[in-house]
């Protein structure tokens, strides 16, 4: 008789648990691995990575994995916005006056 598998795949960020991105700048997902006990090395599925970078916040970007016997395993990161757009006071004065 088989051992039942009961362990979920452990889920490892690639790069660090927390980052920053400037508002308006590009965020690339470094991504995450996972690797199971009896399964060896398992897919993992990202969800919450296509948020704006337009606007300022805070962001949680989740990495999961699930084994052949549907134990599943999972890893956040989290991204935040920071900065403010550069703005051209003239401009938005005109704007705001008429």
């Amino acid at each position: 008789m088989a051992a039942v598998d009961t362990l979920a795949p452990e889920v490892t960020l690639v790069g660090a648990a927390s980052m920053e991105v400037e508002v308006g700048g590009t965020w690339t997902d470094p991504g995450a691995s996972a690797t199971d006990v009896v399964d060896g090395s398992v897919s993992v599925v990202t969800s919450g990575a296509d948020f704006s970078t337009a606007v300022t916040g805070t962001h949680t970007v989740t990495y999961t994995a699930t084994d052949a016997s549907s134990n599943s395993g999972s890893a956040n990161r989290t991204v935040v916005v920071v900065g403010e757009w550069p703005c051209d006071v003239a401009v938005l004065r005109c704007r705001l006056c008429g």
